[in-house]
């Protein structure tokens, strides 16, 4: 019985403990939120184009290449999105934690991105042999490029100075792999 109750009064220390720290943590910014939901949705949409665009076989039915187009509009729809949730004029009142938080999913985004980019490059042969697919793919190259460009430098002018490296960073990653990407697709 003795040992019941120790374990019943280790439980409920436990829980006591476990709910007060819950109760301590504080809610984040509606900036944050917003920004980060906002670039969880262009990481997610990457993926799966990432994912439509390494598993497409090419047949006479171009359903999947039409998927892997409309995945694209999604993205840039959601890259329009991102930009208003993540570029706001005044910082002030914004923890440090909640805007580093948003950078890194920021950052997150852009190496799913990118790797989407490098499963374009890799499929351009196989667009180039069904009329008209790869100069739709490669507009959607212009219009996302044009999409990232709009978000970086809205982060660049808004961003806190401590953050400037990571976007810059964030940016130049990007930019590299449209120049790639817009080199394959030129040829």
């Amino acid at each position: 019985m003795r040992t019941s109750f120790t374990l019943f009064l280790a439980a409920t220390l436990a829980l006591s403990a476990n709910a007060a720290s819950i109760l301590e943590k504080r809610a984040t910014t509606g900036y944050s939120q917003a920004c980060i939901k906002s670039m969880l949705a262009v990481k997610n949409q990457s993926d799966l184009t990432k994912r439509d665009l390494d598993t497409w076989v090419p047949t006479p039915d171009v359903t999947a290449a039409f998927q892997i187009d409309a995945d694209e509009h999604v993205l840039e729809a959601l890259l329009k999105q991102a930009t208003a949730d993540c570029c706001v004029s005044d910082l002030t009142g914004v923890a440090l934690e909640d805007i580093t938080n948003a950078e890194s999913t920021i950052t997150t985004s852009v190496t799913s991105f990118t790797a989407a980019l490098e499963s374009m490059k890799k499929s351009k042969p196989v667009f180039d042999k069904i009329p008209n697919v790869t100069a739709e793919f490669k507009d959607h190259i212009f219009y996302l490029s044009d999409a990232f460009d709009a978000l970086f430098s809205c982060l660049a002018t808004s961003s806190r100075p401590e953050f400037l490296p990571a976007v810059q960073k964030d940016k130049t990653t990007i930019a590299d792999a449209f120049a790639s990407a817009k080199q394959v697709y030129s040829t």
